[in-house]
């Protein structure tokens, strides 16, 4: 799991896949995005080795005191923590040829099951680039 700032970048930064698919996780129903998130990974298993990254972790699988709620949305969120959990621990035990990268710059608000070994289980912190990187980065991306 990538901490920090700028780990956006860090997706495109990877070598270039066969197969690219950017989703929206989060739906509005019950269950859809726990079908997104099944999708997404039986995609990924098909188009091995291949590479799931997702950004903005906690706004897809916070902490449980985040997952309440009359309306549904809580029950949304358990069913997407629980895919979600399923899929790491299948790709884990199958060694499907996947690798799951996911970024997030509030690592404290994410649901401490989602840290145990075999799911995102290393932690790569990044830390504010410099005065000189972003000015570096800034031509990289206007040339």
């Amino acid at each position: 799991m990538v901490v920090g700032v700028d780990f956006t970048t860090t997706g495109t930064d990877l070598p270039s896949p066969t197969c690219v698919a950017f989703l929206q996780v989060v739906q509005s129903g019950v269950g859809e995005s726990a079908e997104v998130i099944r999708r997404v990974f039986a995609l990924a298993r098909l188009c091995s080795p291949s590479v799931v990254f997702l950004d903005e972790l906690q706004a897809i699988v916070g902490a449980a005191k985040d997952r309440s709620g009359s309306d549904g949305g809580g029950e949304n969120s358990k069913q997407l923590l629980t895919q979600l959990l399923l899929e790491l621990d299948t790709i884990a035990h199958k060694s499907a040829g996947v690798c799951v990268l996911g970024a997030t710059n509030m690592p404290g608000s994410l649901d401490p099951s989602l840290l145990v070994p075999g799911r995102f289980d290393v932690i790569i912190e990044v830390g504010l680039p410099s005065q000189e990187d972003r000015v570096r980065r800034r031509l990289m991306v206007v040339c």
